[in-house]
């Protein structure tokens, strides 16, 4: 009995771990994608629905007059790698917005610019965000074939560095075993003394 229940505890364990080591945010989920200019309200470019996955989401990113970069998308992170010279032009509003399509993806609770990120001038400030939207506003930045812009994203239901490792779950689990087999000892060892005291 106590074999079938520490191993019925172990495999809860398990699989309380592998449920919680991957909590997602963007992967598999579906998202839009819209480029705004000259202000936030004017669409000039929307592809569609797109499926957070392997490989790149938007290999050829359309700006204002042309294909400027790729865009992929993963679990925590927005990565758009610039393959020309140009600079964003200036309105009140030049740059993008992804959203939550279906409304599923957990809220979205910071965007912050990775350190991978190089294009001059682009920060935080650059940035908006709320529950569901993320918006970029890159107007009168420059860009090369060599400028990177990385941005981090964590959600409500999984962000980078907020779901426990399996390794502790499993660790904790282990311990729970610990605690149940040693009083399972002790007591068996307490009943035998009883039964040689009689």
């Amino acid at each position: 009995m106590m074999r079938a229940l520490t191993y019925l505890l172990a495999l809860a364990t398990v699989a309380s771990a592998a449920s919680l080591s991957h909590a997602a945010v963007l992967d598999g989920q579906t998202i839009g994608y819209n480029y705004l200019f000259p202000s936030v309200g004017d669409v000039i470019y929307d592809p569609g629905p797109i499926v957070v996955g392997p490989g790149v989401e938007l290999p050829a990113l359309y700006s204002v007059f042309s294909d400027v970069a790729t865009a992929d998308f993963s679990d925590t992170n927005i990565l758009f790698d610039y393959y020309t010279n140009a600079n964003w032009a200036t309105g009140s509003f030049n740059g993008f917005r992804v959203w939550d399509i279906n409304g599923v993806i957990p809220a979205f609770t910071s965007v912050t610019v990775n350190p991978a990120t190089n294009m001059v001038g682009f920060s935080a400030a650059n940035i908006t965000f709320d529950a569901d939207n993320i918006y970029v506003n890159w107007q009168g930045l420059a860009m090369n074939p060599s400028t990177i812009v990385s941005l981090d994203i964590n959600g409500g239901g999984g962000s980078v560095g907020s779901v426990p490792e399996p390794t502790s779950i499993a660790l904790l689990g282990m311990g729970g075993i610990g605690l149940v087999l040693a009083r399972t000892r002790r007591r068996t060892a307490n009943m035998r003394r009883l039964a040689i005291s009689e």
